[in-house]
């Protein structure tokens, strides 16, 4: 890994940790152990690298959903390893972030975050339709209309009004939203492997 790839993994890891606006140039440079010439010789401003460590996040976190599905004999099984992967992952993520991105970079997040939904929508109806080929899922859901609904319910965890973080813990309402979701849109057989899967998920 070389510096601008050292520089990216560690201010991506500082910006979710801490949110954006609390996270400096400094702050970046001395945590890393390097001047911050160094790091505006690599970037020109805090925009341009917050744009580099959306996309290091992003590349990270699919390629990450690609294996689980390569990995998962159906999904179900695929969707509960998410469910584990994100609870695991929420109780890191400050959700100042998200806030912060969207009040004080505005651009960086329409160019990246706005501009990759219709992506993420795509990738969802594609497991969608694996689910209803495997016969998991029913067959008369609109994929479109469902993988969008799933995507508004996953972006009002980061809305504080709605679920205050005194209340329900970012990995309870991610649970809930997950498992209600699948529940909605399984069929029998994928009710009954959900049940039992979701049995040894508790055990473990």
């Amino acid at each position: 890994m070389n510096v601008k790839e050292r520089i990216v993994s560690e201010a991506a890891a500082m910006f979710v940790r801490n949110g954006i606006k609390s996270i400096t140039m400094d702050d970046i440079a001395c945590t890393l152990g390097v001047s911050k010439r160094t790091i505006y010789e690599l970037f020109k401003d805090k925009n341009e690298l917050l744009t580099e460590c959306l996309e290091f996040h992003m590349a990270l976190n699919m390629n990450e959903n690609l294996r689980i599905l390569a990995e998962s004999p159906n999904m179900i099984e695929a969707m509960l390893k998410f469910l584990k992967r994100g609870t695991e992952a929420m109780e890191e993520i400050n959700f100042s972030f998200f806030t912060d991105l969207q009040k004080y970079h505005p651009k960086v997040y329409k160019d990246i975050v706005v501009a990759s939904r219709h992506k993420n929508i795509a990738f969802t109806m594609s497991m969608l339709q694996r689910g209803i080929e495997e016969g998991v899922f029913r067959s008369d859901i609109k994929t479109e209309l469902v993988a969008i609904t799933l995507r508004e319910q996953i972006d009002l965890m980061t809305k504080p009004d709605i679920f205050p973080y005194s209340k329900y813990s970012k990995s309870e309402v991610f649970t809930s939203i997950i498992i209600n979701f699948s529940r909605g849109i399984s069929t029998p057989k994928g009710t009954a492997l959900m049940d039992e899967l979701l049995q040894n998920y508790k055990e473990e």
